[in-house]
């Protein structure tokens, strides 16, 4: 007499359920893990950063700038100010003190403190008088004419000593 082997129907439709469940899970995991990377390249594009200096913690008006207070962070480079602080440029502002209170992973700005020698001439002016900057290499003799509308203060960046010279050409009106 053949025995005729049936296997019960309950361990079918288990046996289905385990193989189709483990497939949803492999296939949530997969959508899961394709969106999370497609979310994440959308949210953080590809942008040029730049290293900055910035507060390591809130620092109080008047508190010295220097490494243990300051830290290098890498910022996008669209959100950083021109006067920021670079790492190559801490050396010129270290020991300067704060003129104003700064936050946390906010930006050290070359405005921001006092007793650094860094500013450029034109930043040192008193407020009301116009300057200007221009760098010249130390072998060019340049002039440089200002106030067109006045008598022209020109600016002669060396003279024969190595120091500034300063000439007012009488009645002239620019250059």
């Amino acid at each position: 007499m053949p025995i005729n082997f049936r296997p019960p129907a309950s361990g079918i439709i288990l046996l289905g359920a385990v193989v189709f469940g483990a497939l949803a899970v492999f296939a949530a995991s997969r959508y899961i893990t394709q969106t999370v990377q497609r979310e994440k390249e959308r949210l953080l594009p590809n942008v040029e950063t730049t290293d900055v200096v910035v507060a390591k913690a809130d620092l109080k008006r008047g508190e010295i700038v220097g490494t243990d207070n300051m830290a290098v962070r890498k910022v996008p480079r669209d959100f950083v100010p021109g006067t920021a602080v670079d790492p190559g440029s801490f050396a010129n502002v270290e020991g300067a003190r704060l003129a104003v209170d700064m936050r946390r992973g906010e930006i050290l700005i070359r405005g921001t403190l006092e007793g650094a020698d860094s500013s450029t001439f034109s930043t040192r002016v008193p407020t009301g008088v116009r300057a200007i900057t221009l760098r010249s290499m130390r072998s060019t003799r340049c002039r440089v004419c200002c106030s067109p509308t006045i008598a022209s203060t020109c600016f002669s960046p060396l003279n024969r000593s190595g120091g500034l010279e300063v000439r007012i050409p009488p009645t002239r009106r620019g250059c």
